[in-house]
């Protein structure tokens, strides 16, 4: 049996990479010849399990082919809201977090991750579906990195919180 695996970094044609399937991220990065097409674990071990990578390719949206808007992070908003997030957690661990952005409604602890992925590749665009049901892309040069919303709404619970962008 052959079953899919999205716990590793995938070192394909120059590219690694990595998703939880709530994330996806590729980057143009240098890796030793020996690497190619294999998986890395976590703890740097080699994936030699009967695995396969999901076919990345296919699942980063085009957004000159649907309808995306650019809208520009504003980090510092959204470690404002993580901080006091954290401290309102504290008193509720049930409590969730999200944000929305443009047309998008994300958890809070994934769109801290595309942050800091956003801010390792240097650049502050985010591409957004106004209907918020498509994934999110962010890109810059030859790397990118997808994120996928939760289903829109406007009303939350009383252990959840939302900020918006």
């Amino acid at each position: 049996d052959i079953r899919p695996s999205i716990c590793c970094v995938l070192h394909d044609s120059g590219f690694k990479v990595a998703t939880d399937a709530r994330i996806l991220v590729v980057l143009k990065e240098d890796y030793p010849e020996d690497m190619e097409g294999k998986l890395m674990k976590k703890d740097g071990t080699i994936e030699t399990e009967n695995v396969k990578f999901p076919n990345w390719r296919m699942v980063i949206p085009d957004p000159k082919k649907n309808e995306y808007v650019s809208v520009r992070l504003d980090f510092a908003g959204i470690r404002a809201f993580e901080a006091d997030f954290k401290a309102k957690k504290k008193l509720n661990k049930r409590m969730e977090g999200y944000v929305r952005v443009g047309g998008c409604l994300f958890k809070l602890d994934y769109l801290i991750k595309a942050v800091r992925f956003i801010e390792h590749v240097g650049t502050d665009e985010f591409m957004v579906s106004p209907d918020g049901k498509r994934a999110a892309l962010a890109v810059s040069g030859d790397s990118k990195m997808i994120l996928m919303p939760v289903y829109p709404r406007t009303k939350f619970e009383d252990n959840e919180v939302c900020y918006g962008l």
